[in-house]
């Protein structure tokens, strides 16, 4: 049975022009009291270099639709997760959505470039060594 992308969504980010999606009840700053991204408000400045070498920021990003995934290739979840990216990059082919996932860096950059190529996956991917992407978002890993 395979897995609605709703269940997927629960470890996604979604902004557009640097500004996650505006909430129902107003609050200020940009981290909420748990230390992640606070709804209405700008995502947070990161930086990272995808599996090709190209860098990616918040900057090189603005203006358009952007969809962050944080997991790694070694958790089953976030496998389906990165199923459903490929699956999503096909839907989307043609448009300025921009699907990148951010994993925690625990494989090698060989390991990860090839298991993205034989799932097809044509987005981008920041290995994330030193947490900084991940912090900046408030995400918390287990």
């Amino acid at each position: 049975m395979r897995r609605p992308l709703a269940l997927a969504v629960l470890t996604l980010v979604l902004c557009r022009a640097g500004v996650v999606p505006a909430a129902t009840t107003p609050k200020t700053g940009l981290m909420d009291t748990n230390g992640t991204v606070r709804v209405g408000q700008p995502a947070p400045a990161f930086a990272g270099v995808d599996l090709s070498g190209r860098k990616i920021s918040r900057e090189s990003l603005r203006g358009r639709p952007v969809l962050l995934d944080f997991g790694s290739i070694f958790c089953p979840n976030c496998q389906e997760t990165i199923r459903e990216f490929v699956r999503l990059r096909e839907a989307y082919r043609g448009t300025d959505l921009e699907l990148i996932m951010v994993t925690d860096g625990a494989a090698s950059v060989e390991t990860m470039q090839n298991f993205f190529r034989n799932l097809r996956a044509t987005y981008a991917v920041i290995r994330d060594r030193d947490q900084s992407v991940t912090a900046a978002f408030g995400v918390r890993t287990i």
